[in-house]
């Protein structure tokens, strides 16, 4: 079903808010901050109806390596699963935002 204020699939409009309340990783500690900031503004910004013209990527391929390194090293503690969850996330909310763009 799409939502009716932005023409989205309603599953998505969803996914894009829950990420609005995301906690910061431990494991991360602050590292990668504005990053988020960065991408919750294009998130506030679509929800609201805008488009972007341009993909969104928040990380580099490097910061990539190193958030999936502090995922493997700490699989089986709390912080490393939170923050396997959030690094999901913000994959799939890049994605929500790209497969919109015009």
């Amino acid at each position: 079903m799409k939502s009716r204020n932005t023409g989205i699939e309603e599953y998505e409009s969803k996914i894009l808010e829950s990420f609005m309340f995301l906690p910061s990783s431990k494991l991360l500690k602050h590292r990668f901050e504005l990053d988020t900031d960065y991408l919750a503004g294009h998130v506030s910004r679509f929800l609201k109806g805008e488009r972007f013209n341009y993909e969104i990527n928040i990380f580099s391929t490097e910061e990539v390596q190193h958030i999936n390194s502090l995922i493997n090293d700490n699989t089986s503690t709390a912080d490393g699963k939170n923050l396997d969850v959030i690094s999901n996330v913000i994959n799939l909310v890049c994605k929500i935002l790209n497969k919109y763009m015009i």
